[in-house]
């Protein structure tokens, strides 16, 4: 979690210090896990294995034949934000109506 949320954040951030502060909180969060003796050293470097290959992985299982259960999330999240979309655009439809009908019967 730490990795990927640290990959994200240096990836994306628009400042050089988002980008040091998403480098290290991954190795920050393995130094407090460790510290704490919640977790050794090695489950840090399985933890950062499966971040590496979690990628190739989904592209294995997703596009072979007979596997779409991966995308099958994919494709609701897709349809959800389609859905929420549709809803806001028919809302200020709505609304932008509603405000014309008011405007003209007064």
């Amino acid at each position: 979690w730490a990795v990927w949320c640290g990959w994200l954040i240096a990836r994306h951030g628009r400042h050089l210090w988002a980008r040091v502060a998403g480098v290290s909180y991954p190795i920050l969060t393995a130094f407090v896990v460790m510290g704490t003796g919640n977790h050794y050293f090695l489950d840090a470097v399985g933890g950062a294995g499966v971040f590496a290959a979690a990628p190739g992985n989904a592209i294995h299982v997703g596009f072979r034949p007979g596997a779409t259960f991966p995308l099958i999330g994919a494709h609701l999240a897709l349809r959800s934000a389609q859905k929420l979309a549709n809803l806001a655009r028919s809302r200020e439809r709505a609304s932008r109506t509603s405000h014309t009908t008011n405007a003209r019967a007064h």
